[in-house]
């Protein structure tokens, strides 16, 4: 049952990155080292609990992850960003869950989907189709346009899944090593790596691991925002939104080596029918905006990624499926 903590930082949450560190020395399984992975040109942050162990590395919001994490000397590690905050119990039910269901990693449910508004789940529905569904066995699903399903009324408390929310994942160290995450590093070269957690979550259950979902393990995402910031504040998100959605999709749902010819075709009618939407609500907020910023970099970002992903870089990374 021992673990290691791997926490990913800019070293910039401050009060909520100690609330983090708090929480991990109030587990009832303590964790047997706090590891933080900062960039090399970052300062360390004045928060302290006296026995984190700081790791530098790149900046990246994959390559904070994509790492080998030869540090880790404990069969499971919890990944954390660093604002979360975990209730004493987290760590023990996620365990628990993890053995209990013989699974590869088990994610805590920190966006909540299925407590949003009504008027929230419509706009969801309108701008990314991520849709409500029933269901007795997933959590999440993920769709041929690369969008998902959430599991609108969830029962019992965790579900295994084939996507996950980002901030707090507990794995088997080994599992995570076999996913060659390290092959997504393609995603950091854009101002914001959007869909990471889509392609880190979904890359384990597309390889035949096992992941869980857990709804009441009583981790809450305190959600600093440092590295959506810059990413939210000008038209440029909408050039990388575009891209990623076209990238992504191409790389998850046409590429892979585990899809057939029927797989492919429908995928790729859900993405043009995507893209002719996306287009559209570019097109209303352009016009209610008096800006053709919106519309303009969507349409050069699926551009880019179209042409991303017919270059010699792209093609030399390797398939989506491991080992095949």
């Amino acid at each position: 049952m021992e673990y290691c903590v791997a926490i990913r930082t800019l070293g910039k949450a401050g009060e909520k990155y100690q609330q983090e560190l708090d929480s991990l020395l109030r587990q009832t399984i303590p964790p047997k080292h706090i590891f933080v992975y900062i960039p090399d040109s970052y300062p360390l942050p004045r928060e302290t609990v006296g026995v984190e162990e700081y790791v530098r590395c790149s900046k990246g919001m994959v390559a904070q992850r994509a790492l080998s994490f030869g540090e880790v000397d404990t069969p499971y590690c919890l990944f954390l960003d660093d604002d979360v905050y975990l209730a004493p119990d987290s760590v023990e039910k996620l365990l628990s869950a993890i053995n209990k269901e013989n699974a590869d990693c088990i994610a805590a449910d920190t966006f909540k989907n299925q407590d949003m508004s009504l008027m929230l789940k419509i706009r969801s529905v309108m701008t990314t189709w991520a849709m409500p569904m029933m269901s007795h066995r997933w959590a999440y699903k993920v769709t041929r346009s690369c969008s998902f399903k959430y599991n609108n009324n969830p029962l019992k408390d965790y579900y295994f899944s084939q996507s996950a929310a980002g901030p707090c994942s507990l794995w088997r160290i080994d599992s995570f090593r076999k996913i060659q995450f390290e092959d997504e590093l393609w995603m950091d070269e854009q101002m914001f790596a959007y869909g990471d957690d889509l392609v880190y979550f979904h890359k384990l259950y597309r390889n035949g691991g096992k992941l869980l979902v857990h709804y009441n393990c009583g981790v809450e995402h305190l959600d600093a925002r440092t590295s959506r910031q810059r990413y939210e504040s000008n038209y440029s998100r909408f050039f990388v939104r575009s891209f990623f959605l076209f990238t992504i999709w191409k790389r998850i749902q046409f590429e892979a080596h585990d899809l057939d010819f029927s797989d492919r075709f429908l995928s790729t009618l859900a993405i043009f029918f995507r893209f002719l939407w996306e287009e559209i609500l570019m097109s209303v907020l352009s016009l209610s905006q008096f800006s053709v910023m919106p519309i303009i970099n969507s349409v050069k970002g699926l551009w880019a990624g179209v042409k991303y992903t017919s270059s010699k870089d792209y093609k030399s990374i390797n398939n989506f499926i491991v080992n095949n």
